[in-house]
């Protein structure tokens, strides 16, 4: 651990107070539960965009990325070329259906289709499954604070989620558009002086190359093609499959500003990885001694001077926390909207509404915290793509359905897909973990499922 110097905390202290501003400023206008969840249904274009940035490009995209790139190589850019792949479709196919049906969740827009029993599993399978990434992000979290501080996972985990809560907690989506906005400039600026400083000391693609063989290190299938594959697909349609990311298209003023919200994500998230990659591959030829984890803020410390590394520091802390603060915030809105509000008190007043979804953002992040540093340290990206495979194989399949071929299914089998199939994939993965990625199984089973229901409906005609 690299200790940190007046310079440091004078960056960090600077960055950080400027985000919370922010958000305080931006949480002040939150009146009703509609402002907490979907922005008033106001969101300008760069607000869309800062919703998406703000939870998409977290520890996963950053440290996680760097992590990946250092053990494995450029297949670390997957995480945010799937984003980027899975934001650009949002954009020019689902963004229009979806903010035309006025709904504030993915749970909702199914129950429309397949009834309220459909609209429940969803929320729920989707919440577990979203709640595995939030743990990922509290692990990177404790990888950037146990390089700054040297602070322990129980101490980094409790850090990293209080701070998560103090991003939404009063401010919600709103508060969330507008440090998104605030962490897309911070982070492209960290990211770009990162790549390029990282590029220069590694002495460029010549000097990786004299330490790095080409397979697998400047591979992006340096796992295997089918692992790889399989990690890109489970993003992009994973982000077609939140209710974090689709909670930014519900939050657009119009469908014009979801969907320009949404193709601007797209444009800027993969060059992002590439900023971690190179970051990675250049502690892997400099530093092959440090932990995984710990490539990217052990870089910052080592080799930014103080001040702006502080800053960069900050931005990254930022960058997790919001990360994990927009995934908390999506979860607690299908929890309050979905299964509160809709299966327990549908009478509830919305000021009582506003109350439960903080009060879950509270317990939500206790619980992740507790699972986080009983569990310790393991690969970021990992969970990042367990929780993408579980919410696509719980949701995409449904959701197109109940776009294009709503009136080509009974309303059973809609529910049968939903609950079968992430059930099916974490199954697999249990007990075959050397198996097929649990991506492929949840999507076979949730098109076979649904193709059944279309053919038997059809022959009983």
């Amino acid at each position: 651990m690299k200790i940190l110097t007046s310079g440091h905390v004078v960056g960090l202290i600077a960055t950080l107070t400027l985000a919370v501003a922010f958000g305080i400023h931006f949480g002040r206008k939150v009146r009703s539960s509609s402002d907490f969840i979907v922005a008033g249904r106001r969101a300008t274009v760069f607000t869309v965009m800062g919703i998406i940035m703000s939870t998409l490009v977290g520890g996963a995209a950053t440290i996680g990325t760097a992590q990946m790139a250092f053990q494995y190589g450029l297949d670390g850019w997957w995480f945010t070329l799937g984003s980027g792949l899975g934001c650009l479709v949002l954009a020019l196919v689902l963004a229009s259906p979806l903010r035309r049906s006025g709904m504030e969740t993915i749970p909702q827009f199914l129950s429309q289709v397949y009834g309220p029993t459909c609209g429940l599993a969803a929320g729920i399978f989707c919440s577990v499954a979203i709640f595995v990434h939030v743990i990922g992000q509290a692990l990177s979290g404790a990888a950037l604070l146990g390089e700054m501080v040297g602070l322990d996972l129980w101490a980094s985990s409790f850090v990293t989620m209080a701070l998560a809560v103090s991003f939404i907690f009063f401010g919600g989506v709103l508060a969330q558009g507008a440090v998104g906005v605030l962490k897309s400039v911070l982070l492209y600026a960290s990211l770009g002086l990162s790549g390029v400083l990282a590029y220069r000391l590694s002495g460029g693609f010549s000097g990786l190359r004299q330490t790095l063989e080409p397979y697998p290190w400047f591979s992006l299938f340096g796992r295997g093609f089918l692992p790889d594959l399989a990690a890109g697909l489970s993003v992009a349609i994973g982000v077609m499959s939140t209710q974090t990311y689709l909670q930014a298209i519900f939050s657009g003023r119009d469908v014009a500003s979801s969907r320009r919200g949404a193709i601007l994500s797209a444009a800027i998230i993969p060059p992002i990885g590439l900023g971690g990659v190179l970051v990675g591959l250049s502690m892997r030829v400099l530093h092959p001694e440090i932990s995984a984890a710990s490539a990217f803020p052990f870089f910052i410390l080592r080799y930014f001077p103080p001040l702006l590394g502080g800053v960069v520091l900050a931005t990254l802390l930022i960058t997790i926390i919001s990360g994990a603060a927009g995934l908390i915030l999506g979860i607690a809105t299908m929890l309050t909207k979905d299964v509160y509000w809709t299966h327990i008190n549908p009478k509830a007043s919305d000021r009582k509404v506003l109350l439960i979804s903080r009060l879950v953002v509270l317990v939500l992040a206790a619980s992740c915290f507790l699972l986080t540093a009983l569990g310790g340290s393991t690969l970021i990206l990992q969970w990042a793509y367990l929780s993408m495979a579980l919410r696509a194989s719980t949701v995409f399949t449904p959701l197109l359905w109940a776009i294009w071929a709503k009136r080509l299914v009974r309303k059973t089998v809609g529910v049968a897909a939903t609950i079968i199939s992430p059930l099916g994939a974490l199954a697999f993965r249990i007990f075959y973990p050397k198996g097929p990625d649990p991506l492929f199984v949840g999507l076979a089973l949730s098109l076979g499922i649904m193709i059944v229901g279309h053919t038997v409906r059809m022959g009983s005609r």
